[in-house]
Order: structure tokens, then sequence, then C-alpha cells
């Protein structure tokens, strides 16, 4: 599980420093991946499933169509609400992987 988490958090400050947060906002940095550690941990210790998830950006889903979904929403925003207390222009999600995405997950 442990790799997982590693993963999952290298994943994300990856994306955090591709958008420049890591010099312009370290303290929010620390506390996104702070939350994705604890989204894992969490999902791998506590959900007792084999379920996987696909995590890019900041959309979660189960399959790469909810991905696909949320995206298209995000983009249209028609689905997810503004980002209160951002002052700057409302971010693009990235273009999606032009491979099918992998979800990952606890196998049992």
């Amino acid at each position: 599980m442990s790799g997982d988490v590693k993963a999952a958090r290298d994943w994300s400050r990856e994306r955090l420093r591709a958008l420049g947060w890591t010099e312009t906002a370290p303290q929010t940095v620390d506390a996104v991946l702070l939350t994705v550690s604890e989204l894992v941990t969490n999902a791998h210790v506590h959900a007792h499933s084999n379920a996987q998830l696909v995590l890019t950006w900041n959309f979660i889903g189960r399959s790469q169509d909810d991905i696909t979904q949320a995206r298209e929403d995000w983009m249209s925003g028609s689905r997810f609400g503004e980002v209160k207390g951002y002052d700057g222009a409302r971010l693009d999600a990235p273009e999606l992987p032009p491979v099918p995405l992998k979800p990952r997950g606890r196998v049992r």
C-alpha cells in the first residue's frame, strides 16, 4: 500500500509543479498532498473492497467514461462550482492522455 500512496503523492506533486503551485502556493501544495495521502490510504485501509479508482487532475471516477464526463462538465462549467477565494481566471483542465486511463487499486 505505501507504494500506492507514494505514487499518488508523486503524481499529484508533479501536476501541481506543472501549474506553478510549488513556487507560488507551497502551503496549498502541502495540504493537497496530505489530502491525497489520506484519500489513498483510506481507500486501501477502510474500504475493504477491490474497487479501483481513476484519478486525473482533480477528477476521480470509476472508469474512463467518468473521467471524460467530469472533464467535459468542468470545461463547460455545468457541474462544478466556483473556487471561492481564487481571484485568477478559471483554469482549463488538461487534455486527457491519448491512451486508456488505467484504474489503480488494491488487488485482493
